[in-house]
């Protein structure tokens, strides 16, 4: 972990790596192109919002999503979607999420290798207005040993993405589910997912 980017912090006797804002490359905000499902989006938070109005089928939010640039936007434009059903996406967003985050590491070399040098810490998304993707309190409540009180999803999914990086390190395409995705007619409709490569 010599001349590791991100900072770590101490948290109830271990080493951990928190993240949160669009300018950490483990945010789902952090600008990198990626493709996934066929099609190329601006950052992971884009992908996941366009999955989200395609599941329930909304093509006004899926247009708007794909003209939008900033996240902050983006995310705004995924929680007006039509015929959202917060009991049918909770069944399938992990896996949609898994697939966007993944794609983003497999396909840029410099971001997969700040996830793969993080070893087997703890990745913790310091999100304190979200407690199902992040841990519902800050980076400096973190650091003085307050209780989670979040579910830390997004962490999760990085670390089942960094599992994937490790054990496909030396094969292409470059791409496992570590998360399995729900056997709906996504690859169908969406384009099956690409062949990720290293870039």
């Amino acid at each position: 972990m010599e001349g590791h980017p991100f900072p770590k912090v101490e948290y109830k006797g271990k080493q951990v790596i928190p993240f949160y804002g669009r300018n950490h490359p483990f945010s789902n905000f952090f600008p990198s192109p990626v493709n996934v499902w066929g099609i190329q989006f601006t950052c992971s938070e884009q992908a996941y919002a366009f999955s989200k109005a395609w599941f329930f089928g909304d093509e006004m939010s899926k247009r708007k999503i794909m003209l939008e640039i900033h996240p902050h936007n983006i995310k705004k434009c995924s929680r007006t979607i039509k015929n959202f059903k917060r009991n049918e996406w909770d069944k399938v967003s992990e896996g949609m999420l898994f697939e966007a985050v993944n794609a983003k590491f497999c396909q840029n070399k410099i971001l997969a290798q700040y996830l793969l040098e993080t070893n087997n810490m703890q990745l913790i998304e310091v999100n304190p207005f979200d407690r199902r993707w992040g841990v519902g309190i800050t980076i400096d409540q973190l650091k003085v040993g307050k209780p989670l009180r979040g579910e830390n999803k997004m962490g999760h999914i990085l670390e089942k993405v960094r599992e994937n990086l490790k054990e496909n390190k030396n094969k292409i395409p470059y791409i496992t589910h570590k998360i399995p995705i729900p056997k709906l007619p996504v690859n169908k409709v969406m384009n099956t997912t690409p062949k990720i490569f290293f870039r």
